[in-house]
């Protein structure tokens, strides 16, 4: 939806066509405001990076595999923390902890989610 938006020379969007096309694409108001937070925090990306790189559809990198490679800085003042585990939303095991696909459904590119349990 934002890619075919036009944006002025500073990056910015013109116009607020997109948040009634998302509304229309998304009925449901909880995923409507996840979708609307999601949005935001790429159009504050658009002016720094532009809007091609900004509104990539796929991450530059794979944060799964960034999150395991940086386990010991992330979690070296967290020493009770023992059996540390990485999961994809989209891996079915999360369902196997209560509540954790609540929390989990939360995570969107660049905003993971962490689950103590």
């Amino acid at each position: 939806m934002l890619q075919g938006q036009q944006f002025n020379d500073d990056g910015v969007i013109e116009g607020k066509e997109y948040i009634a096309q998302v509304r229309e694409a998304v009925p449901d108001k909880k995923q409507q405001g996840i979708a609307m937070k999601f949005m935001a925090f790429v159009l504050d990306k658009v002016p720094e990076m532009g809007k091609d790189t900004a509104l990539q559809l796929s991450s530059s990198f794979d944060e799964k595999e960034l999150v395991e490679a940086n386990q010991a800085y992330i979690f070296e003042n967290m020493p009770t923390v023992k059996n540390i585990k990485v999961t994809d939303k989209a891996d079915a095991s999360i369902d196997e902890v209560p509540t954790a696909r609540q929390i989990a459904d939360t995570a969107v590119p660049g905003k993971p989610a962490i689950i103590f349990y």
